[in-house]
């Protein structure tokens, strides 16, 4: 009986915005986009640091009762708070250098009754990014349970599962070319697959790893 329906997405530069400021509402601070995912490297070239998406979207009900909407994030990249009509709902843990990474790692939230209102609704989100890592927001959905859960199964698995399988078989192999090489030290082929499958695996796991890497900076 309930629906919500995503009616216009934004995005604006953070450099004179704030979420406390007025200027957040002013029209001509916004840049109109058609869809999503968006990446800003295109449209801001070079640039690092924060930038807000607003979605604004509708609630239509007609029962007397508003019912829990169900939210699905693809990526987040690099990290970013989300603010549901202007008040604080979810935060990364390490929105300061250095920066969490949440590029491969697909979220679902249920927002409660509580923080609906029917009609007109905004939904913001704040990302840090760099111009180098394609930092911006993946696809956002708004729905019923049935709906957004299989958006959200499907990007675990492209996101987080089939990459883990691809990093687990990609160690076996590692382990068995060296184990290979080191019992016949002449086949120099081995070592080399070996330290290529080891390489892999390293670039594979640093991509899913979704916290700070000791205190590397996202722009090194």
């Amino acid at each position: 009986t309930c629906q919500a329906t995503i009616s216009k997405i934004e995005t604006a530069k953070a450099e004179n915005l704030s979420f406390q400021n007025s200027q957040m509402n002013q029209t001509n601070q916004w840049t109109k986009i058609e869809s999503l995912p968006d990446y800003w490297d295109q449209r801001w070239p070079d640039y690092h640091g924060e930038v807000w998406y607003k979605l604004s979207w509708n609630y239509d009900c007609s029962s007397q009762n508003i019912e829990p909407v169900s939210l699905f994030v693809e990526n987040i990249n690099m990290a970013g708070k989300i603010y549901i009509n202007d008040e604080f709902f979810w935060s990364d843990l390490s929105t300061q250098e250095p920066l969490s990474r949440s590029w491969f790692m697909p979220r679902y939230w249920v927002i409660p009754s509580s923080a609906i209102k029917k009609g007109e609704n905004t939904l913001i989100f704040q990302v840090f990014g760099t111009a180098s890592q394609k930092s911006g927001l993946g696809n956002v959905e708004l729905g019923h349970y049935e709906q957004v859960i299989q958006s959200y199964d499907t990007a675990m698995i492209e996101k987080r599962i089939l990459p883990s399988l691809n990093l687990m078989i990609n160690f076996i192999i590692c382990l068995f070319c060296f184990l290979a090489w080191a019992l016949y030290p002449k086949e120099i082929d081995l070592f080399w697959f070996a330290l290529v499958s080891f390489a892999w695996v390293a670039y594979v796991g640093l991509a899913l790893y979704p916290e700070p890497i000791l205190s590397f900076s996202s722009t090194t």
